[in-house]
């Protein structure tokens, strides 16, 4: 294969895909509904890839993800930038979950539903 074309084919088609998305009529009018929706859809379908692929690692970075993103949209959306709950959400988030992903990297691969995993 061409190294050019190798290049552009998995991030091209789908760089030229979204943006041609983002631009048809319809779904302008509901991108506020389907950016409600999207971080579920995303975190349901890596779920189900960590699931059929058995791989813990994906399973559990998506629920720390997942459960990131609760706490900053439980906590803070909606509050001033300046407010206690907001500040610690933030700051748990912007600390904790990089950790998190760091250790599941770091730890062997055992599989999902394992005796010992």
């Amino acid at each position: 294969m061409n190294p050019a074309l190798s290049f552009f084919l998995p991030g091209g088609i789908l760089l030229l895909a979204s943006l041609t998305l983002v631009h048809i009529h319809g779904i302008q009018e509901n991108l506020s509904i389907i950016l409600q929706v999207y971080p579920y859809v995303t975190y349901l379908i890596s779920m189900a890839f960590g699931w059929r692929f058995n791989r813990s690692a994906l399973v559990f970075g998506t629920i720390g993800i997942a459960l990131a993103h609760w706490c900053l949209m439980h906590f803070g959306a909606g509050q001033h930038p300046g407010d206690i709950y907001w500040r610690v959400a933030y700051s748990s988030a912007a600390v904790l979950l990089p950790l998190t992903l760091m250790v599941l990297s770091l730890v062997s691969e055992r599989g999902i539903f394992t005796s010992r995993g």
